[in-house]
């Protein structure tokens, strides 16, 4: 039985009630874990400088301001899941220099203001999966240097600005799959010298500036199939990098114009790519 499995077994046969948190009925374990899940709260939360661990899954929360976490400095791994978070004020985790994983998946996030998740010293794991996403303001995501995943996949991101995914010195894996992306930017993904994952499959992407093709070549696993894609003049700068020998390549296939509906962009000569 795996270590952390074994904690969270501990967890939940030897829970404690925690004084402080009476008010909100949360499971606590010697006031460094607590578990405040479907307890209907719609606000968090009080002073507990020694948690470390804090589920509100499953809450009616809606809203994030800068004060909400501020009393929480050792917080290790907050799961915000499950709620009806629809707007986070830039700054609001600013305060958990120690956060390590943060868990905002299936809430009603929209928009990503500049700073929103910024100057986290610690942060590893991101989940944003699920959300409403639609725009993504460059420095959204700054200053993460410990960052490793980060998941914005199912969400309704249209498209994506330069600096949007620039220097993450850690990142390995980044999931935008399942959006409504129609636009990359040049310059969208920059020093991420560690990403291994990528996948912006089932968007709308319809055509890529050259740089994405570096940025492609040097990750072991692309996947950009299931989308529109245009090979046309537009395409042609990308077309002329091409080597064959990536299976991403494989993976652009035509659907506009419809004289080559169904080639892969691979095979066609660049001179014929006209608009």
């Amino acid at each position: 039985m795996g270590r952390k499995l074994q904690e969270m077994l501990f967890v939940l046969l030897i829970i404690l009630n925690e004084p402080n948190m009476s008010a909100a009925d949360c499971s606590c374990l010697v006031a460094m874990l607590c578990d405040c899940c479907s307890l209907n709260l719609t606000s968090c939360f009080p002073n507990l400088p020694a948690l470390k661990w804090l589920s509100l899954t499953l809450n009616e929360i809606t809203y994030l301001h800068p004060e909400t976490f501020s009393n929480l400095p050792k917080l290790a791994v907050l799961f915000l899941n499950g709620n009806q978070i629809s707007s986070i004020q830039p700054g609001t985790f600013s305060k958990l220099t120690q956060l390590d994983k943060l868990y905002l998946d299936h809430n009603r996030i929209t928009y990503i203001r500049s700073g929103t998740f910024s100057n986290l010293p610690s942060l590893k794991c991101l989940v944003l999966h699920f959300n409403q996403i639609i725009t993504i303001s460059p420095g959204a995501f700054s200053n993460l240097p410990q960052l490793q995943s980060l998941y914005l996949y199912s969400n309704q991101i249209t498209d994506l600005q330069s600096g949007t995914f620039s220097y993450f010195p850690q990142l390995e894996a980044l999931f935008l799959n399942y959006n409504k992306i129609s636009n990359i930017q040049d310059g969208s993904f920059l020093n991420i010298p560690k990403l291994h994952t990528l996948a912006l499959n089932n968007n709308q992407i319809s055509t890529l500036p050259p740089s994405s093709y570096y940025i492609f070549v040097f990750t072991a696993k692309v996947d950009i199939g299931f989308n529109p894609w245009h090979c046309d003049c537009q395409m042609v700068p990308f077309r002329l990098l091409m080597g064959r020998s990536h299976s991403f390549e494989n993976e652009i296939r035509c659907a506009q114009p419809q004289h080559f509906l169904g080639h892969l962009l691979k095979d066609i000569n660049p001179e014929h790519l006209i608009c």
